[in-house]
């Protein structure tokens, strides 16, 4: 029973006969903004920063959560050949274990505590796989893909130790047995190395009237053979099975088998920086290492069921340009060809005031939240009510409406609008400064793919978009604004797909 409206003349009456019949309230609750700082490192792994720290910084800026992405299991090993796992090398950055997750968990709930004003969202980094090429011996070894990372949040312990990823042994079976070629090749190299190691070579000398008889040992050769012999065992046995090698390049299926995990055990992934790029070489003894990651934008249509991707940073980004890759992607979303749409978010990679030029204000996440807890937090990026914004301290780009109405239904911001096909729509949009001043700025209206509106001028600005009747196709709508730089806003889109009209 509705109470909204009612026609009873005296409203107090009514109002109390509307709380005796009413059925029992399923009111949503209203859903209000709350800036959040997406991809922050602590001293935990790669930050410079306490939580405590990072937790009183936030404050002072107004940004009311941070979400905690640390390193996770941040190593690489790389063994020469042909005794990879004897003769290896290994190397990383300061980062999470399976042991010190629950210890670092408990660190972000009693910062928590301490800082209720802001809330502290625990997450990791995380390197589904990454493989090398080339030789250490002419100068051309390559590590591959160690930037090509992806953000987990929302998952508890367990889950997050059962994470996927390189250098995770959770789950991994040990390989008792040997090859035959592994135990062939041990067996001739010992059994050698004692028939050498105890043969003796005679060899006779004459001198004068006197002969000598030499008689020389192989033992060195034979001891060698020997060690040679055992070497190729320990290479061989045990070995943990690992499902991707890291000496050959795996594609994609190490990140599919990431985000396939993280969803079935309800948490959410993000690529990171998919625009990125990182090349730059080391020394390390005599050998030089070149790492390399390259963009990756095309890997955002060629996988799916992840929950979104960093859609404004401080690098370039062209993915989200009207008509790429995103709009297809949505499109595709829209007409039930994909399972998830691919959320933007705004992503900080904050490791510590200045680095870089980066401030833990300079872009930034706006969540429409229900509620203003960490869950809260996970929900509304799961839903992608979220705006993506880089900006400057002294203020921001802020989306204060976007909202899409079909005759009385209307949808806003990550949601989805039944509309019948020919009810015509209308697109409101409203974008202001977060410190309520007049500065210039362009807002784009972007219908599956394509700019349909375009206006310029002073913030608080709004624009309005009309359409008529339409032929029923799934479409959707999206809003970019442009200030002076750096300042740039991205929106979540709004679907509109087609329904009965009484849908």
């Amino acid at each position: 029973m509705a109470c909204i409206g009612s026609s009873l003349r005296r409203p107090l009456i009514g109002f109390l006969l509307c709380l005796m019949l009413a059925e029992p309230a399923q009111a949503v609750e209203q859903a209000v903004p709350l800036t959040a700082a997406f991809h922050v490192h602590s001293t935990w792994s790669t930050g410079s920063d306490s939580l405590d720290e990072l937790a009183a910084a936030a404050e002072r800026a107004g940004i009311r959560a941070v979400i905690l992405t640390e390193n996770y299991l941040a190593r690489v090993e790389y063994g020469l050949l042909p005794f990879r796992r004897v003769f290896r090398w290994s190397e990383g950055v300061p980062s999470l274990t399976p042991e010190t997750l629950p210890v670092y968990l408990a660190a972000v709930r009693e910062a928590q505590a301490r800082h209720p004003g802001v809330l502290l969202v625990p997450g990791l980094e995380v390197l589904p796989h990454y493989h090398w090429s080339g030789s250490p011996w002419n100068g051309t070894l390559t590590l591959h893909d160690t930037q090509k990372n992806l953000l987990v949040v929302g998952l508890d312990l367990t889950a997050l130790r059962g994470l996927p990823v390189a250098g995770s042994t959770e789950g991994v079976p040990i390989r008792w047995g040997l090859s035959a070629a592994a135990l062939f090749g041990a067996v001739v190299l010992a059994t050698a190395g004692v028939y050498l190691a105890g043969s003796r070579r005679r060899r006779r000398i004459r001198l004068q009237r006197v002969a000598l008889v030499q008689v020389r040992r192989h033992g060195l050769p034979g001891l060698a053979l020997i060690l040679l012999g055992a070497l190729l065992l320990l290479n061989n046995f045990p070995v943990r099975a690992f499902p991707f090698d890291l000496y050959r390049d795996a594609g994609l299926a190490p990140h599919r088998a990431l985000i396939r995990y993280a969803a079935e055990v309800g948490g959410l992934t993000f690529w990171s920086f998919p625009e990125a790029r990182d090349l730059h070489t080391l020394a390390r003894g005599p050998f030089r290492i070149t790492l390399r990651t390259d963009p990756y934008p095309e890997d955002l249509l060629a996988t799916d069921g992840y929950t979104g991707f960093g859609g404004i940073y401080e690098d370039t980004t062209t993915f989200t340009f009207p008509g790429g890759g995103w709009d297809r992607r949505l499109q595709e979303f829209a007409v039930g060809r994909r399972s998830t749409p691919g959320w933007a978010v705004g992503e900080a990679g904050y490791h510590f005031e200045k680095q870089a030029g980066k401030s833990l204000v300079n872009v930034v996440t706006v969540l429409w939240v229900r509620e203003r807890t960490v869950a809260g937090v996970t929900e509304a990026l799961r839903a992608g009510r979220g705006v993506a914004v880089q900006g400057v301290a002294a203020y921001r780009l802020s989306l204060d409406r976007f909202e899409v109405l079909a005759g009385e239904r209307s949808a806003g911001i990550g949601e989805t609008l039944v509309a019948s096909p020919g009810a015509p729509v209308l697109v409101r949009t409203t974008v202001a400064a977060s410190d309520g001043k007049a500065h210039p700025v362009e807002v784009l209206l972007i219908r599956s793919g394509e700019v349909v509106a375009r206006m310029a001028g002073p913030t608080p600005l709004t624009l309005e978009y009309r359409e008529g009747e339409r032929a029923g196709a799934a479409v959707v709508f999206r809003v970019e604004a442009r200030g002076e730089v750096p300042h740039r806003l991205l929106s979540n889109p709004i679907f509109v797909r087609p329904g009965g009209a009484g849908a």
